[in-house]
C-alpha cells in the first residue's frame, strides 16, 4: 500500500464521524434537531468523497503526478506532430513584384506568404505573385 494513500484516512474519518454521531440512535433528549442533521450530513459528504477517493482511488498526489506527466508527453508529441504538418515556406526562387529582385535563403517569410523585399523594402506576398 503506498504511503500517500493513507492521508486519505483523516478526511474519511472525520466525515464518518460526523455523520456516526448525526444518526446514531440515542434518546430524544440529547438528539440534535433534524436540521443541524441535515447540514451535518451535507458537510461530512466531501470529507468522505475526498477521504475515500485518496484513499481508495485515483486522487493520490503519486497517481494525480503520473496522469499529468502522461497528458504532458501526449501535448509534446501533438506538437511536434503539428509542426511537421506545416512547414515554414522558404524564399528561395521568388522575386519581388516591384522591383524583381530575387530573394535570398535568409529572408523572413510570414506564415501567409507576406515577405518584405530587402532591395526596395516593399512588402508583397509570394503566393500572389
Amino acid at each position: 500500500m503506498q504511503f500517500a494513500r493513507l492521508f486519505g484516512i483523516a478526511p474519511l474519518g472525520i466525515g464518518l464521524t460526523l455523520l456516526t454521531f448525526l444518526w446514531w440512535p440515542s434518546s430524544s433528549i440529547h438528539a440534535p434537531p433534524l436540521v443541524f442533521k441535515m447540514f451535518g450530513s451535507f458537510m461530512s459528504i466531501p470529507f468522505i468523497l475526498i477521504g475515500g477517493g485518496i484513499l481508495f482511488g485515483n486522487l493520490s498526489p503519486k497517481n494525480r503526478l503520473k496522469s499529468l506527466a502522461a497528458e504532458l508527453k501526449e501535448l509534446q508529441e501533438e506538437l511536434e506532430i503539428d509542426s511537421e504538418d506545416s512547414p515554414r515556406p522558404t524564399a528561395s526562387g521568388y522575386q519581388c513584384s516591384s522591383c524583381g529582385a530575387t530573394l535570398d535563403q535568409t529572408a523572413d517569410v510570414s506564415p501567409h506568404g507576406d515577405v518584405k523585399c530587402e532591395h526596395c523594402g516593399k512588402w508583397f506576398n509570394i503566393h500572389q505573385s
